[in-house]
């Protein structure tokens, strides 16, 4: 009998010792979701309260103009679309301006050529002849052949075997010689493509263009002025010393009036930027 009430009385203790357990579980559990459910409120809130302040600070530069200046597409290299066009329309100085830098840039880069000297011979105007037949050439292309940067033209066809060679081997360069052996039996020469671009309604950036281009465009002595000073006006625009609105207006000061005789002003743009023009020699 003792010992039948010392069960029962175990059974009892065990069973509200485990009840007891059971609710402070429940308790516990119900206590941590509430946690986890105010943790996450509270951070959502505080991403929501950054991603405010954050954009509250932004700066929208689209919205001023003055802090984000447009930026400058105008070309490095001299725009020859109004060559591939063929018609000098209405702007006739523009299309002769562009023809004769072009012509001369060629002249300028491969007159020394063996290859160059051997097709003068046989046609002495054979430069003009090119530039006459780009317009032709470029209708001709296939019609799934777009002309989109210079050395497309690579794919022309001027009907005469010795111009489409000489097109392109002036096209793709040829690499200097890297040893004192091979400069007695190779010259290099760069490619045309660094000099021009076909890309239309563009202006020649006098700050960019090459040294070869400049003294073209201005007596020698000045285009090695302009190199000297655009880099001087890099260094100013650069360290925030001049705007570039200034720097352009002193750069196009100095220089907008020595352009040679008879080329059109308005092929050519004096913009100085942030861009380094020792890249672009």
């Amino acid at each position: 009998m003792n010992v039948l009430l010392f069960v029962m009385a175990m059974l009892m203790i065990m069973g509200m010792m485990t009840y007891t357990k059971l609710n402070k579980f429940r308790s516990h559990s119900i206590v941590n979701a509430q946690f986890e459910n105010y943790m996450e409120f509270t951070e959502r809130q505080d991403i929501n309260e950054i991603a405010e302040k954050t954009y509250d600070g932004m700066v929208l530069k689209t919205k001023n103009s003055a802090d984000n200046p447009k930026r400058n597409t105008n070309l490095s290299k001299l725009p020859i679309a109004v060559l591939l066009e063929g018609t000098a329309g209405e702007n006739t100085n523009m299309y002769q301006t562009v023809r004769y830098i072009f012509k001369e840039i060629i002249k300028s880069l491969y007159s020394s050529q063996d290859f160059f000297k051997e097709l003068q011979k046989e046609k002495p105007d054979f430069i003009d002849e090119i530039i006459n037949l780009l317009p032709q050439a470029n209708r001709d292309l296939p019609g799934k052949s777009k002309l989109t940067t210079g050395k497309d033209l690579a794919n022309f066809d001027l009907k005469d075997p010795a111009l489409n060679t000489f097109l392109y081997k002036i096209l793709k360069g040829a690499s200097y010689p890297s040893s004192a052996a091979e400069k007695n039996t190779s010259q290099g020469y760069p490619p045309l493509t660094d000099y021009f671009d076909v890309k239309k309604n563009k202006k020649l950036r006098i700050y960019l263009a090459p040294l070869t281009t400049l003294r073209i465009l201005f007596p020698p002595h000045v285009a090695d002025e302009i190199v000297q000073t655009r880099e001087y006006f890099y260094v100013e625009v650069s360290g925030d010393r001049l705007t570039s609105e200034e720097a352009t207006k002193r750069f196009q000061a100095m220089f907008g009036e020595k352009l040679n005789q008879n080329l059109a002003p308005d092929l050519f743009d004096f913009a100085v930027t942030k861009t380094d023009p020792k890249k672009y020699k």
